[in-house]
């Protein structure tokens, strides 16, 4: 079909729900990645999260998308104890964020530039993070956590691209998180990091996939941080979303109160994002 004739059936206008972006973050190997994830080795980690368009507006050349993202992530400084039945782990520190974006994806260009399957999108975010421990209700805080650094309020923008290449799927995405904070346990100022994803789409049934995420924090004193992860696996995709299984590696800082701690480690650990 001409780009021509396509350009003619889109439909135009407002809509309520949907996807947060053209271009999903769900196989992005981030942490900060929104949905329901549970790694199960080395160290237990649960995430449950959204990221999803409140609205859109699609025009004839482009769709821009109004979204709201949020996410907790409960982990532990303890390896797992057992794995099955049930996942049993330390879960005593966990983070929560909250934020809101507005995407823009060039679907024509995108689709004249390199074919059906193809996207352009640039993405601003606006996010705040909080770092937490578990701890009793009255309030009383554990001295081994006072002084760590927090993430604040930060904006976002990110560009990414969408490259069909046969039965091979690629994603590249290039971000900077700029901080906006003034609290002095803030003390990030850019973090500049980004995706590539490689997904073979030769299967209905099973695609398998490879992503990797990076990432480096910019401090002011001696606090500076970097991360970098992979998730090699497969994704069942369905008509409601992808099921993935995946090995977990990662090098680098930890998150939340983990900040401090640099170390390498690979587990297992499964995804469930829906469309």
């Amino acid at each position: 079909m001409s780009s021509l004739s396509h350009d003619s059936a889109r439909h135009t206008g407002f809509e309520f729900l949907g996807p947060a972006r053209e271009i999903s973050q769900s196989t992005s190997a981030s942490r900060d990645t929104a949905l329901i994830a549970i790694v199960f080795t080395p160290r237990l980690i649960r995430t449950a999260g959204a990221d999803f368009a409140i609205a859109s507006y699609t025009a004839e050349d482009f769709t821009l998308r109004l979204g709201v993202f949020g996410m907790l992530e409960l982990f532990g400084e303890g390896r797992v104890a057992q794995t099955l039945p049930f996942p049993v782990g330390d879960i005593g520190l966990w983070r929560g964020l909250f934020g809101y974006s507005v995407a823009a994806s060039f679907d024509t260009l995108a689709r004249n530039t390199c074919g059906d399957g193809c996207g352009l999108e640039a993405t601003l975010s606006f996010r705040h993070e909080s770092e937490h421990h578990t701890a009793s209700n009255d309030g009383i805080t554990e001295a081994r956590y006072v002084g760590y650094p927090h993430i604040g309020d930060f904006v976002m923008p990110d560009i990414a691209v969408r490259l069909p290449l046969g039965d091979w799927e690629l994603t590249v995405r290039a971000q900077t998180k700029i901080w906006v904070s003034r609290h002095e346990q803030t003390p990030y100022r850019f973090g500049p990091g980004g995706d590539v994803i490689l997904r073979w789409k030769a299967f209905d049934r099973v695609h398998p996939f490879t992503a990797t995420f990076g990432e480096r924090y910019f401090a002011s004193g001696n606090l500076d941080a970097y991360f970098i992860r992979n998730l090699t696996g497969v994704l069942l995709p369905s008509r409601y979303g992808d099921i993935s299984v995946h090995f977990v590696s990662e090098v680098g800082h930890g998150k939340g109160f983990m900040v401090f701690r640099e170390e390498a480690s690979v587990g297992v650990g499964a995804r469930f994002a829906f469309l």
